[in-house]
């Protein structure tokens, strides 16, 4: 499987202990680091991953990873062979390279340094620990070109994801409260996600998932539903990859999944967290505190073909009913009417726009016809 070429570049894989979020986190980085064609990673190295907390299937949790690894080592081999996608259960290699673990060198100092690296496959998290990022860690313009590929592997091609455990019909929102012993191991925002939730629940078109590991009963709602903490954990990862909107926390698990969604998920971050996450997620994340905030939109009303749209307090709308927006970034907004999600781009003084309905692409103009 290694060619000359492929000796020059350090042999990768992951391997380690913590919850499966925090592992699979690590992974698609030290993959990304492959696909960006930095380092060589191991994908048909197999162990026998073992997860902190107790709300899983080790098997399935098993299987799921190895298909993925499956998946790109075949992607990696046989690229131009017009044969079927399968889960190659016969591909596991055998390797007599030395293995070491818990490396935390930058590949630079290794080749360097160790004169026999070829013979060596080198462990690495991936994550780190909250307080620093780990060598060679692969930041969003990076990690950004390997996700085509990766969310075939790990969502697209993938037979142990399971389906979400909402319909498509609506606007789903997705939210990850972190309780439990997270309150006392790191900095969380959970104020500022109660805020947020009781901001969408006045949206009626809007569908909530709430995923919690402690008691948030007062977020009860009918448009509301909360799943506890004994929801197996590729259940939780599937419901975040797939929201509509998912409102992330400090938490692995949510990084994870906002990278294997797709381009078109909006996500939600909170305000604080701890000091390595703002380099750990995309860049198109927007904070809670910058959609609840009075818009400068508010009491505004412009033209929308032969009607109207009224954008008024408190992030809310009239349009062909009642309905919620939030801003995006300085001139770009995000609203759900008629049954649809439209991307509204304003002019620098706020008084034409231009909207995208993000599902057909089709196009609206308006302007301000009354402030």
């Amino acid at each position: 499987m290694y060619s000359e070429s492929n000796n020059k570049k350090i042999k990768i894989c992951h391997y380690g202990l913590d919850g499966f979020g925090h592992q699979l986190e690590g992974i698609l980085r030290l993959v990304s680091l492959a696909l960006n064609n930095k380092a060589d990673y191991v994908y048909d190295f197999r162990s026998s991953y073992s997860f902190d907390h107790s709300n899983f299937d080790s098997t399935t949790l098993n299987k799921y990873i190895q298909a993925a690894l499956n998946f790109l080592s075949y992607e990696n081999t046989c690229k131009d062979v017009d044969t079927p996608k399968t889960l190659l259960e016969d591909s596991v290699k055998k390797y007599d390279y030395n293995t070491v673990y818990d490396e935390t060198r930058t590949f630079e100092t290794i080749l360097l340094n160790d004169t026999d690296y070829v013979n060596n496959i080198y462990f690495y998290d991936g994550v780190g620990f909250g307080h620093s990022l780990p060598p060679n860690f692969e930041f969003s313009s990076e990690i950004e070109k390997s996700l085509p590929t990766m969310r075939k592997a790990f969502v697209e091609n993938n037979p142990f994801l399971p389906t979400q455990t909402y319909d498509n019909k609506s606007k789903n929102i997705v939210c990850h409260i972190r309780l439990g012993d997270a309150t006392n191991t790191r900095v969380l925002d959970t104020c500022a996600f109660y805020e947020i939730i009781k901001y969408f629940q006045k949206d009626e078109n809007s569908k909530i998932t709430i995923h919690s590991d402690g008691n948030v009963d007062h977020l009860k709602n009918e448009n509301t539903n909360i799943l506890g903490k004994d929801t197996d954990v590729l259940q939780v990862f599937s419901d975040f990859i797939h929201a509509d909107i998912l409102i992330m926390n400090y938490s692995s698990l949510s990084i994870a999944a906002h990278l294997l969604a797709k381009d078109s998920q909006q996500v939600i971050i909170p305000n604080k967290a701890g000091v390595t996450f703002q380099h750990r997620v995309l860049k198109k994340c927007t904070k809670i505190c910058d959609i609840i905030k009075e818009s400068v939109l508010a009491n505004k009303t412009f033209s929308w073909e032969n009607d109207f749209i009224t954008f008024l307090p408190n992030n809310e709308m009239i349009a062909f009913g009642k309905s919620n927006y939030y801003q995006t970034d300085n001139f770009t907004f995000q609203s759900f009417f008629g049954g649809r999600n439209h991307t509204i781009l304003f002019n620098r003084d706020y008084t034409e726009f231009i909207s995208t309905r993000n599902d057909d692409n089709n196009i609206v103009r308006g302007k301000l016809i009354y402030n």
